[in-house]
């Protein structure tokens, strides 16, 4: 997890996801999130529950809700520096822009 944390997310396995099937060749997340959902689910499993991962990767994944469903369903989503929720870091970035 040594990568440059802009633009970057920390993505953690939740209980009981099952990391093996979800980054396996016929992954249950190819349909809803795309192949880009397999691949976070294999970079997770490489770096033992937990990765950090491309926000661009986490926008192509979650281009539909049933994405949007599914990521959530196998992930927790938090901002690399602060561990907050990712929706809380976003609207916190937001408020301060603005």
């Amino acid at each position: 997890m040594k990568r440059n944390k802009d633009n970057m997310v920390h993505v953690m396995a939740r209980p009981g996801a099952d990391l093996v099937k979800l980054s396996s060749s016929n992954s249950p997340m190819m349909v809803p999130c795309g192949s880009i959902g397999r691949l976070i689910a294999e970079k997770v499993l490489d770096g033992n529950g937990q990765a950090l991962v491309p926000r661009s990767h986490i926008q192509g994944a979650i281009d539909t809700t049933e994405g949007v469903n599914a990521l959530l369903d196998n992930f927790d989503l938090t901002d690399p520096d602060t561990q907050s929720p990712l929706l809380f870091a976003l609207l916190r970035d937001q408020g301060s822009k603005e």
